[in-house]
């Protein structure tokens, strides 16, 4: 627009200018709205395999911690169970024993033998279990 004296008016060009302006400031914030809307999508999918990933750690170590507990449970068992025969062998040499001391002083060196005896005997089962187990 022109006005009197050839003065050109600059309203008409600055309002072009800008609302070329307000445009790219729109077309800006309409790009960040999308970049974090994508960021926000890669997080939600990063935190989602993060967590399955911690899942799959924890069901791994309760495994092998279940694992370890078994083999202990097992092996406590194992350590715990005596021969019947074992025991039965005991039992007639504490008897034995009792009815040797009972009679007179000399048991008493018999009941030694006895007791050495069965230790000796213990400890080739010991020996012997931990051989097979």
């Amino acid at each position: 627009m022109r006005l009197k004296n050839n003065i050109i008016d600059p309203t008409a060009n600055v309002l072009k200018l800008v609302e070329e302006a307000v445009k790219r400031l729109d077309d800006l914030s309409a790009q960040m709205r999308y970049y974090e809307s994508e960021l926000r999508k890669l997080n939600e999918k990063w935190m989602e395999s993060k967590d399955q990933a911690l899942a799959l750690q924890n069901k791994t170590f309760e495994n092998r911690i279940a694992e370890v507990g078994r083999i202990q449970y097992e092996f406590q068992g194992r350590s715990r169970v005596t021969d019947p025969l074992v025991n039965e062998l005991f039992k007639k040499l504490d008897i034995l024993i009792v009815k040797q001391s009972s009679h007179s002083a000399e048991g008493t060196g018999r009941k030694d033998l006895w007791f050495i005896l069965g230790g000796i005997i213990m400890m080739v089962l010991g020996a012997l279990s931990i051989f097979l187990f």
